[in-house]
């Protein structure tokens, strides 16, 4: 069994791994809890391994999606990353189509040359 935060049912730690009554009110009842406490042993939480490996993207945090205006963010592995609406990726329902990475940068660089930017 994980181990329990009873503060929101009135109690304190003790400083010796036992509780103590507060002066707060339970926020919960006892019942409730229980479900709580039953439901975190049955599915403990398992933390997914991320990456340290960091692709920084000159447009991350300024670039948003034309439909629905979620921020632009990066995905993928080796050297053809692509670029997806962060709203289609978390499921709210845009369409807005992935593309790869060098195909806008390719236009900022043509843009910044003094070529026609398309």
């Amino acid at each position: 069994m994980l181990r329990a935060n009873r503060f929101c049912l009135g109690e304190l730690p003790d400083g010796e791994g036992g509780w103590l009554s507060a002066k707060h009110a339970p926020l919960l009842d006892a019942a409730l809890f229980d479900r709580a406490q039953a439901m975190r042993d049955r599915y403990p939480y398992r933390p997914r391994p991320v990456s340290a490996v960091r692709t920084p993207w000159a447009l991350s945090g300024v670039a948003t999606c034309g439909d629905c205006g979620e921020p632009l963010v990066l995905f993928g592995a080796g050297p053809r990353l692509r670029v997806q609406c962060s709203g289609r990726r978390q499921g709210n329902g845009c369409e807005a189509t992935t593309f790869f990475v060098e195909t806008v940068e390719d236009r900022i660089g043509a843009c910044s040359t003094g070529s026609r930017c398309r």
